[in-house]
């Protein structure tokens, strides 16, 4: 980041590798647990899919890394709130580690299922929790199958609430390019601060409303 101070209601938008170093500022200098960090992110995931499907049934599609583990605290949440909430996995659930493994077996009720483009069919809100802000370059099977079914399921006058977990997967979070095949958000839950991306077409264009989530890392962190 800059060295130039600037005003706290004009502050410099954290590509990727800065809000990854600001993540691991807060965990390995300041003690945040990197548990508390997700839990605070899933939940104002959460808060967001309650604002915009209030009712129907919400299908959470997660990814193996820690992006994915935040869908799994919002799909815990949300659960505990009496919601209906499919959980699809994508690939094996047991290549997943550290914050993320212990979201997944926190999770209570119904195992999360395999993704299958039919799980979708039907959902009020699907919330795009596979790729996170370090991904660049083109999604890979199953993620850019997932990706696909996730915008044709909001196609259409009763089409699904589209909901990103930080960044629409596909969408660079630094530049705002855009793969192949990008997720085009109704909302996107972005934590700590918005990334560039989200602000820079054609990203901000999958962005749709972007909504900045805090998660305890307090102004001050590596430059």
């Amino acid at each position: 980041m800059s060295d130039v101070t600037l005003p706290d209601w004009l502050q410099a938008l954290p590509d990727a590798a800065e809000q990854r170093a600001l993540d691991e500022w807060a965990i390995h200098e300041l003690g945040t647990p990197g548990l508390d960090l997700m839990e605070r992110a899933g939940r104002g995931l959460s808060d967001l899919v309650l604002e915009l499907a209030p009712t129907g049934r919400i299908a959470v599609v997660c990814g193996r890394g820690n992006n994915g583990g935040d869908g799994l605290v919002a799909a815990r949440r949300l659960r505990e709130l009496g919601r209906e909430v499919d959980v699809l996995m994508l690939g094996d659930p047991g290549e997943l580690r550290g914050d993320a493994r212990n979201n997944f077996e926190r999770l209570p009720g119904t195992p999360p299922a395999q993704f299958t483009a039919a799980a979708l069919a039907g959902a009020a809100a699907v919330v795009d929790a596979i790729l996170g802000t370090g991904f660049s370059g083109e999604p890979r099977e199953p993620a850019a199958g997932a990706i696909r079914a996730i915008n044709d399921a909001a196609e259409g006058a009763r089409g699904a609430v589209v909901i990103a977990c930080d960044v629409p997967s596909g969408v660079d979070a630094s530049t705002g390019e855009i793969s192949e095949v990008a997720v085009r958000a109704d909302a996107t839950a972005t934590f700590h601060a918005a990334k560039p991306g989200l602000w820079i077409s054609p990203g901000k264009d999958h962005a749709g409303q972007v909504r900045v989530v805090a998660i305890g890392i307090p102004p001050g962190g590596p430059a």
